[in-house]
């Protein structure tokens, strides 16, 4: 019993979360970090180049070849982006999960050692020493999950880094989509 115990912790510890191909997972970060990087570089350029263009020439708002393509590539970063912070969310979460097993394996174990022990003395000794495993085990995932939770663009994926990701790109979005709402209703007056 104890033996596999150990075994599933040390399974656990090998595909779980970012110990699951750990240069994969750096590489995820690093492309996605420069991905979002350029994004909104992309955006400022844009708009800096569409103030200036405005401003010299016609002094018109933004036209339909600059917000177009603009709000069509917000969208299709922000989607892909909100999937994987929802998804490495729900491997954080998924931690919970393990504990509760693991609690309830240990309470389980320690119940049914406790009605054996005048009964079955050597069984009753192989369940206690398989609480204190589940106990260590208890305590290695508590211990990862604080040290090496799952992130995106290098930070915890919380809900938090949710909305305030996908809150930057949706102003972005809004703001871009109001502006092509002006330019239409300026070229059809």
């Amino acid at each position: 019993l104890t033996t596999n115990i150990t075994a599933w912790g040390a399974l656990r510890r090998v595909v779980h979360g970012r110990n699951f191909g750990r240069v994969v997972f750096y590489k995820i970060q690093f492309y996605t970090t420069i991905l979002l990087t350029l994004f909104f570089s992309s955006i400022v350029l844009q708009v800096a180049g569409s103030y200036y263009t405005a401003r010299d020439y016609d002094g018109q708002g933004f036209g339909d070849d600059v917000d177009l393509p603009a709000i069509l590539r917000l969208a299709c970063f922000a989607v892909p982006l909100a999937f994987q912070v929802y998804y490495a969310y729900q491997v954080n979460r998924s931690v919970a999960d393990h504990l509760q097993a693991l609690s309830r394996a240990q309470a389980a174990n320690l119940d049914v050692a406790n009605r054996i022990k005048t009964v079955n003395p050597q069984r009753a000794e192989e369940l206690k020493d398989a609480v204190d495993h589940l106990a260590a085990v208890t305590s290695e995932v508590e211990h990862e999950l604080e040290s090496s939770p799952m992130k995106v663009v290098f930070m915890e994926a919380r809900p938090a880094v949710v909305s305030l990701l996908i809150s930057s790109i949706g102003a972005v979005v809004v703001l871009r989509i109001r502006g092509f709402e002006d330019w239409v209703q300026s070229s059809s007056a």
